[in-house]
């Protein structure tokens, strides 16, 4: 019985001490912008979610999200702003995608301001589909300029776009993950240590 206790008073411990490990300034920052996701930015649009939450346990996988339906014909080069909010969720995706008709008329896409000078890498280019990979996205500040795609195309016609969506690939959870965030053993009082036999500190 004794023993038990021990047990149990040291698991205690180890959770008290994970609990009380500071979140780095980018953890909190990155956690800002996963609140705002799932609780601000997927409300009213349309979503992919998979898995389940029971009871402390949250295994929901945000699989795709419908960011906007411009539902517009283009035949050439064109700009389409994304709604407000989108550059502070796109780094969390995979891929972005194009759903509409005529797609196979698309030369490239950058995404602006944060892929200005390099075209997205096209993983996928059907007539009704087209998917590019997420470009590296800055860390996801409150005051990020808005995002925009500029889209050019190539030979005669018309493009329709009727969506923009992101998708995770299976990849992005609907609780935030802040273990890589911790800063662990912020909980405690740092302690100068000197070596023996030298005169320098650390």
């Amino acid at each position: 019985m004794h023993i038990r206790c021990l047990l149990l008073l040291a698991l205690a411990g180890i959770t008290l001490d994970a609990f009380s490990q500071e979140l780095s300034p980018e953890g909190r920052v990155r956690a800002d912008a996963h609140r705002f996701l799932v609780s601000e930015f997927i409300t009213d649009r349309d979503v992919k979610i998979t898995g389940k939450e029971s009871g402390t346990t949250d295994q929901r996988i945000l699989q795709e999200l419908v960011v906007m339906r411009p539902k517009r014909e283009f035949d050439s080069h064109c700009v389409i702003e994304l709604p407000r909010g989108a550059e502070r969720v796109a780094g969390m995706f995979r891929h972005l995608t194009l759903k509409g008709e005529g797609l196979l008329r698309i030369k490239s896409i950058r995404l602006l301001p944060f892929a200005a000078d390099s075209h997205l890498h096209q993983s996928k280019q059907e007539d009704r589909f087209y998917r590019v990979q997420m470009p590296s996205m800055p860390i996801p500040e409150r005051d990020l300029a808005t995002a925009s795609l500029e889209i050019h195309f190539e030979g005669t016609g018309t493009t329709r776009i009727d969506s923009i969506e992101f998708h995770s690939q299976g990849k992005l959870s609907m609780s935030f993950d802040d273990i890589p965030f911790r800063n662990l053993g912020a909980e405690r009082p740092r302690k100068q240590v000197v070596h023996p036999g030298s005169s320098w500190v650390r």
